[in-house]
């Protein structure tokens, strides 16, 4: 909502374990393969469909950091944070290749978040709102 209470979609999005993909992950490039996950994102409303959202990603949760660091690392979309690995998404990779044998096209996690941001932007997002105060619920008498 903007401060003229206007609705603005930015995205909808999933993360998930395993998506099914499980099978699939053959190779985990010395990630652990209990921190895999499946990132989905639309970013137009009702556009998000089974099993597999417009925008598709995956990668591995930061499981290993300790509970500060991880908070630090904390974004909009998942709570917990993802190890950065552009090796995950270079042809060749089981995951990329199964998704994309699937009709299913593939986006590195840092091309995502430059879309989310992008999205921001042309919705009127800025840093100052997004690290404004909560909201606070005064009831009027």
């Amino acid at each position: 909502m903007d401060g003229d209470g206007d609705y603005h979609f930015l995205y909808s999005n999933i993360v998930d374990g395993w998506n099914g993909l499980e099978k699939q992950l053959t190779d985990t490039k010395g990630h652990k393969a209990g921190d895999f996950v499946y990132l989905g994102f639309a970013f137009e409303e009702g556009t998000a469909d089974s099993p597999y959202y417009p925008i598709s990603s995956y990668g591995f949760l930061d499981s290993d950091s300790d509970i500060k660091e991880r908070a630090e690392l904390f974004t909009a979309y998942s709570y917990q944070p993802i190890k950065y690995d552009d090796s995950i998404y270079e042809s060749g990779y089981c995951i990329k290749d199964y998704l994309e044998s699937e009709g299913v096209k593939v986006y590195n996690i840092k091309d995502v978040e430059q879309m989310i941001a992008d999205k921001e932007k042309t919705e009127g997002l800025t840093e100052e709102i997004k690290n404004a105060p909560m909201v606070e619920w005064t009831t009027l008498e």
